[in-house]
């Protein structure tokens, strides 16, 4: 059982190591866009469903703007959805930006093991994708990162 879970703890661990910082909230990624338009709209969306209701319409942009139309406004996306929902914005956005990383490694891992090869292959093309993406700017686009996720 050991072996079989020390591949996907070494991802995880690896992509928390790189981003200590973040998750102890010392540090933020720089990308300007994060805070200006990625924060704000996953927010709104957050706190929209958590009082009940669909938001068709964003009315704090320009003078409105649709929303759920708007394909980046993250309402398809389940694990945007569940953060910001169960946790305030700006923590919700720190575990997303670290969780993204992670789905990556540990789908590449699961993806190599599915197609058999050996634990510490699957695990060095896990390591391979999650650790780059921790630590390069792409952390701070959700557009790239979750699309390597």
């Amino acid at each position: 059982m050991g072996a079989a879970v020390a591949g996907p703890l070494l991802i995880c661990a690896g992509v928390l190591t790189i981003l200590h910082l973040v998750l102890a909230g010392t540090s933020f990624p720089g990308q300007y866009d994060l805070r200006g338009y990625w924060l704000p709209t996953y927010c709104y969306l957050g706190k929209s469903i958590a009082a009940g209701t669909m938001p068709a319409w964003n009315p704090h942009t320009l003078a409105g703007t649709p929303f759920i139309a708007d394909p980046q406004s993250g309402w398809f996306s389940p694990l945007v959805v569940l953060l910001f929902v169960l946790l305030p914005c700006v923590a919700a956005l720190r575990w997303y930006l670290m969780v993204l990383p992670i789905l990556a490694g540990l789908g590449m891992y699961w993806f190599l093991r599915s197609e058999g090869l050996s634990r510490p292959a699957a695990t060095f093309g896990g390591l391979v994708l999650s650790l780059p993406v921790a630590g390069s700017a792409f952390l701070g686009l959700p557009w790239a990162s979750g699309s390597l996720a």
